[in-house]
């Protein structure tokens, strides 16, 4: 069994036993992907696609085309739940957007007859429009945290311009989290994850899976190869800002979430990278996120 297809509140011990002795034996089992599994992956997201635009009475989705695997595998699944004709892709490019990646979104997009904008419409104004935030939000250069905070103002920004093109098509914002980001919480609130899209097509599949997946939908192959950025500031790469590969995350991760302890999961990994010191520390990241998931506190008045 895979760990996407694991639902840990409904799993019984058994499955949970099994998958625990799958995982002791060989980790990366549980994140493969074979042509069964790619299939079985790409119709379930597909009719629940579709089923969520019927539900909702809206004609499609509008998506944020990054150049990356993300967004070019949960574009692709939309096309084939919707049509072409009704995903429409935005390229939102900032002064930190290399044009490889704008050329990997344009490949995508024809690939797959997805209409695009301009995007240099959208980098005569996107810069300006996210340094004016910071001022209004009186976060100056010498910040600690400017980068950051500066990140987070390109993910809302783009947001924004997502959800105003979404209202105006009558369309639903398409949001490209895998289960890897959800888990560790590597997302901008309000931005590109939490609180800011309207569906989440590849949450349940870990990075590591999606990458084998990608080949099996026809995503060209720089896009998959490629060090995933979200283009936040400049050589700014995924895993540079977390300090762990995904494969190694997706390794720690599975054992997380069948209830292996830290012990076993560095005894079942014999990776370098995976010592009792960097579980502890990834974990740690996810857990110090799970606060980005969760709706909404409120008061009760009763």
């Amino acid at each position: 069994m895979r760990i996407y297809y694991l639902n840990p509140e409904k799993a019984s011990r058994k499955e949970l036993k099994a998958m625990k002795r799958q995982y002791m034996k060989n980790p990366m089992s549980l994140l493969e992907v074979d042509e069964k599994d790619a299939e079985q992956i790409t119709a379930r997201i597909v009719e629940f696609l579709k089923a969520y635009t019927t539900e909702s009475r809206t004609k499609g989705y509008v998506i944020g085309l990054s150049g990356g695997i993300d967004s070019s595998i949960a574009a692709v699944l939309a096309v084939k739940a919707v049509g072409k004709e009704n995903v429409y892709g935005m390229l939102l490019s900032s002064k930190y957007t290399a044009k490889n990646h704008e050329d990997d979104a344009f490949e995508v997009a024809r690939k797959f007859g997805i209409k695009t904008n301009d995007p240099e419409h959208i980098r005569k104004h996107f810069d300006e429009a996210v340094e004016l935030t910071m001022k209004m939000t009186e976060i100056a250069k010498e910040h600690p945290n400017y980068s950051l905070l500066l990140g987070n103002n390109h993910a809302r920004e783009r947001m924004k311009i997502l959800r105003g093109k979404a209202a105006s098509m009558k369309s639903l914002v398409l949001g490209t989290t895998n289960l890897t980001e959800a888990w560790l919480g590597y997302a901008t609130i309000a931005g590109d994850g939490y609180k800011g899209v309207d569906v989440e097509p590849l949450q349940r599949l870990p990075k590591t899976s999606e990458r084998i997946y990608a080949k099996y939908i026809g995503i060209p192959e720089q896009v998959i190869t490629k060090a995933p950025t979200a283009g936040l500031w400049e050589n700014q790469t995924d895993e540079g800002e977390i300090g762990m590969s995904y494969e190694d995350i997706d390794r720690v991760m599975a054992g997380y979430l069948l209830g292996i302890n830290n012990a076993d999961i560095e005894k079942a990994n014999k990776k370098q990278a995976i010592t009792r010191q960097t579980i502890t520390m990834i974990i740690a990241k996810a857990k110090a996120n799970e606060f980005k998931a969760k709706p909404e506190p409120h008061a009760e008045l009763g």
